[in-house]
């Protein structure tokens, strides 16, 4: 999700520090930072390595979705039809599902006390009666339902006979809902000058996580928290007005009936283009439709964690080729109103959604939709797989980053299915890290951010912070954007260009991506992913930068020269997170020494005499000169005599 006035997507990747233990007396200091080298992260049915063991397992959920929208009202109507297979070591004798719409009520959790607005202090999201639920049936198995309660966003359907280990269920509801004009920014309805704009999500009842680790997954919906699912493959079908255009996640399975030819004809030419390619416009109207006609169009969407679609009869419609590595055929589309279409606007939306994707694919994985689709509306920014709603107002740096940070969603949490109603960070910080990579490559660097480690450090390492792994929910709004952002980010851009390297990192990363695609990673797997594949015990970072909230603060006090023992610098680390640095020596003939030393300095305290070995009168010592580490106070960062 893009967080309007906290993610300035070109700001991330940055670093700044969480802590390593150090105390005032020497004594303490040392026992702690010994402490920080010892590690025990443990997980259930995940290898020391931390890939997935033979053993591990995770449940599916199959969906089919009929929808009927209603324009006049602004509301949805629909039935979904759940096929649940249980593939845990356990009997299930009760199901668990997530109503997200519930959030929307008057006296639902959110509202009681999270008191629902952007983080600038305007509403964002509006009262409506949450899903209203006609019917819940348990059809087409020995298996029936005694009954269901719906508490806030949550629904419990007790069964009257356990599912067993391997046995599917199949779950069918009837409900509908208004569509709420602003919808915690992550859906919603726009009036645009040519009709009204619907970004629709979280519009059915979906599955709760069963998993090794906790079970049953029911923390409620507050807002913050996005979402953990399971993957499956979702067909869908939206009846809406004939004027209309609809788009959503997956293949659209009927093409004939609900484009008109000369869509067909420009899309067909589309695939074999680089550059963007009209689709439609709302002149176009009139050759759909009256609006007075109905038309259903056919979604699907396979080995999914979700769907959303978004539908108007006010898009402009583009499209273009994307080249992905494996040569497959894919399209970049966008979908927008006409006021949008301006030269430093919506007009660059498909090149960009190409950028972003294409470096993705080469970086990481294969983009795995058969489209890539931007629609933009009332939404600031959220990602969704296969579609991504963006704010039809963006332009220019903030259109690329919002395009870009949604899009790198596709991998976390699209692909690497990690747990975000509990660890922001492995969808929102990874996401942000890779973000810089796709702003310094796209049209050579144009919206790179040339913010180095160390300028990143004041942002993240501010008195209130909290630790990075503290749930979205319970992130205090000032620092949100730290923890579930930046600050992550900045640890894993540390980890590439500091204290791993690239190509270490890199390759540690990517093993992690593979290891954990369509799975549920927890923090632990990927600690231990990174440590295995890079060869380095990182416990110590792992620590302070992830689960405390100690600052960096690394300082020279002292230059010696005597015949007895030469040449002696001491350092401190002032602050309670160590990390490996560069010295850079000066002597009084010019000449200048650069030494790298690892985080095992560090290991008996936060004070350690260096012997260096250059001839003449040290004239300067720098530490960290080239601004690598997320040092808090650079004041002490240089020593000269005298000085």
């Amino acid at each position: 999700m893009s967080l309007k006035l906290f993610i300035n997507v070109s700001l991330f990747i940055f670093f700044f520090g969480i802590g390593f233990c150090m105390a005032q007396s020497s004594t303490v200091n040392e026992q702690r930072f010994r402490s920080v080298f010892s590690e025990g992260y443990t997980s259930q049915n995940r290898l020391p390595t931390g890939a997935p063991t033979n053993q591990y397992w995770q449940n599916r959920a199959d969906y089919h979705i009929k929808a009927y929208l209603d324009e006049q009202k602004h509301s949805i109507s629909a039935d979904v039809e759940i096929l649940y297979v249980n593939n845990s070591p356990t009997t299930l004798e009760f199901l668990w599902l997530q109503l997200d719409q519930n959030i929307f009520r008057s006296d639902s959790r959110a509202f009681l006390t999270a008191a629902p607005r952007r983080l600038g202090g305007d509403p964002f999201i509006n009262v409506t009666a949450g899903y209203e639920i006609s019917s819940v049936m348990v059809t087409g198995s020995k298996i029936n339902l005694i009954d269901y309660l719906i508490t806030d966003t949550r629904m419990k359907i007790r069964l009257s006979s356990p599912l067993q280990k391997n046995a599917s269920v199949k779950l069918k509801i009837k409900y509908s809902f208004q569509v709420p004009l602003q919808g915690a920014d992550r859906m919603g309805r726009m009036k645009a000058n040519d009709g009204w704009i619907y970004q629709i999500a979280q519009w059915y009842p979906r599955m709760c996580v069963y998993d090794d680790l906790n079970g049953w997954n029911t923390l409620p919906y507050l807002g913050k928290g996005e979402f953990y699912l399971d993957y499956g493959n979702i067909f869908y079908e939206i009846n809406a007005p004939n004027d209309f255009i609809v788009t959503g996640s997956g293949e659209l399975l009927n093409e004939a009936k609900v484009l008109t030819a000369s869509e067909r004809k420009k899309l067909k030419f589309a695939y074999s283009s680089d550059q963007t390619v009209p689709i439609s416009s709302p002149e176009d109207r009139a050759v759909r439709g009256n609006g007075k006609k109905r038309l259903i169009w056919k979604f699907s969407c396979k080995n999914t964690r979700d769907v959303a679609w978004a539908a108007s009869n006010a898009f402009v419609w583009d499209a273009a080729r994307l080249n992905l590595p494996s040569g497959k055929q894919r399209l970049a589309m966008s979908f927008y109103p006409k006021e949008s279409l301006r030269d430093n606007g919506w007009k660059n939306s498909t090149a960009f959604v190409k950028g972003a994707v294409e470096f993705y694919s080469k970086y990481l994985l294969e983009y795995p939709y058969s489209r890539a689709i931007n629609v933009a509306g009332i939404v600031p920014g959220m990602e969704y797989p296969g579609i991504v709603f963006c704010a039809a107002g963006s332009t220019g740096q903030s259109l690329w980053d919002v395009t870009s940070h949604e899009f790198g969603h596709t991998w976390f949490p699209m692909i690497v299915g990690s747990d975000e109603r509990r660890h922001g960070w492995m969808d929102e910080g990874m996401n942000t890290f890779i973000n810089q990579l796709a702003s310094s490559a796209f049209d050579n660097g144009r919206f790179q951010d040339l913010s180095s480690i160390s300028d990143m450090a004041k942002l993240v390492h501010t008195d209130t912070i909290q630790a990075i792994d503290t749930p979205p929910d319970f992130q205090q709004s000032y620092n949100f954007g730290s923890l579930s952002y930046y600050k992550p980010a900045l640890g894993l851009r540390m980890l590439r260009e500091n204290i791993l390297g690239k190509v270490r990192f890199d390759h540690a990363f990517k093993n992690y991506v593979r290891n954990w695609a369509y799975k549920h990673p927890s923090p632990n797997d990927f600690f231990r992913s990174i440590e295995n594949a890079s060869g380095e015990d990182l416990s110590w970072f792992w620590r302070g930068w992830f689960h405390e909230t100690g600052r960096c603060d690394l300082a020279v006090t002292s230059v010696t020269d005597s015949p007895l023992n030469g040449k002696q610098i001491t350092v401190k680390s002032v602050g309670r997170l160590p990390m490996p640095f560069m010295l850079q020596v000066t002597n009084d003939r010019g000449l200048v020494e650069h030494i790298d030393y690892p985080i095992e300095t560090w290991r008996y305290g936060n004070v350690k005499v260096l012997s260096v070995n250059i001839p003449g009168k040290v004239v300067k010592v720098i530490i960290d000169p080239n601004f690598l580490t997320p040092d808090f106070n650079r004041t002490n960062n240089i020593w000269t005599p005298g000085g």
